[in-house]
């Protein structure tokens, strides 16, 4: 039995990983949001970010302009999406397109779109009453 639980099953897919500055303060912030949550769920069934108003993750940076003691807050919005291809060709071209929009959207520079390769396993798991449940069948 322990070898049944242990045998799982694999779903090859691509996080895709988008790092935007936060602008509270500009109106199309929260329309850009809204644009990108949706494109993502009608493209690739949906999409996790932060909702902190200010935002959660904040990030340092170095100020090449000044003196190096001087550090610039920047704030970020971390937006995840899970892809069902694993296929980094056809994923790539569509973080750039991606890419190219927000940056259009929000006349900002500083966008990142990372994407990766990710293998999520799915384990049968025992239920309340013991019985094995294979969630992938």
């Amino acid at each position: 039995m322990a070898e049944e639980i242990n045998s799982g099953r694999t779903e090859r897919r691509t996080r895709v990983v988008v790092f935007l500055p936060t602008n509270a303060a500009d109106p199309r912030y929260d329309e850009v949001l809204a644009w990108l949550s949706d494109t993502a769920v009608r493209r690739h069934g949906g999409l996790t970010r932060d909702i902190g108003h200010p935002p959660i993750f904040q990030g340092w940076w170095l100020n090449d302009t000044v003196s190096p003691a001087v550090v610039v807050l920047d704030t970020i919005c971390v937006c995840v999406i899970d892809v069902a291809s694993s296929n980094l060709s056809l994923v790539g071209d569509w973080c750039s397109w991606l890419k190219r929009e927000l940056i259009t959207r929000l006349s900002e520079q500083d966008i990142w779109v990372v994407f990766y390769p990710l293998e999520r396993v799915r384990l049968p798991y025992r239920n309340g009453s013991g019985e094995v449940v294979d969630v992938a069948s």
